[in-house]
C-alpha cells in the first residue's frame, strides 16, 4: 500500500480504519528507514484477497532461488 493509500485510510471514520491508522505508522516507518519506500508491503492479506478476487491483481512471473544449504541464509 502506498503512503497515499495509508493516508486515505487514516481519514476514514470507522473502527477498522482508526485501528489501522494507529498500528500502521510502526510498519511505515520501518519500510521508510530500511527500504526507502513510502508505504508498506502487505503480504498475508494480499494472498487471501488474491484467492478471493484474483481479477483485481496482475502479476509477473520471476524465477526464485531457495537456499536450502548451509550458506549465509542459515
Amino acid at each position: 500500500m502506498t503512503g497515499d493509500d495509508l493516508r486515505r485510510i487514516a481519514n476514514i471514520d470507522s473502527p477498522p480504519a482508526r485501528h489501522l491508522a494507529a498500528i500502521v505508522p510502526y510498519y511505515a516507518n520501518f519500510f521508510a528507514q530500511r527500504l526507502g519506500i513510502d508505504g508498506i508491503q502487505v503480504h498475508d492479506s494480499s494472498a487471501i484477497s488474491y484467492v478471493i478476487a484474483p481479477q483485481h491483481y496482475t502479476w509477473v512471473a520471476h524465477p526464485i532461488h531457495v537456499d536450502c544449504g548451509h550458506s549465509f541464509c542459515r
